[in-house]
């Protein structure tokens, strides 16, 4: 959080960029309160010309994706 980004491991982004394990900018460092590292969660990213950032996150239910 003092960093303000944080490493993720995510699926395609169709149209924007492939699968990857990559840093994000998060520009408001509360939105990491509540979030551990390995967890799933889903994320905003939003993209202004060159630079992109996560602006929120929503976590995943450990029941999400097992079906």
């Amino acid at each position: 959080a003092a960093r303000r980004s944080v490493v993720i491991d995510h699926e395609q982004i169709p149209g924007f960029m492939e699968a990857m394990t990559m840093p994000f900018e998060v520009r408001d460092s509360s939105i990491l309160d509540g979030i551990e590292k390995g967890q799933e969660v889903q994320f905003r990213l939003l993209v202004q010309g060159n630079h992109a950032w996560i602006a929120s996150f929503q976590k995943e239910s450990p029941a999400a994706g097992a079906q």
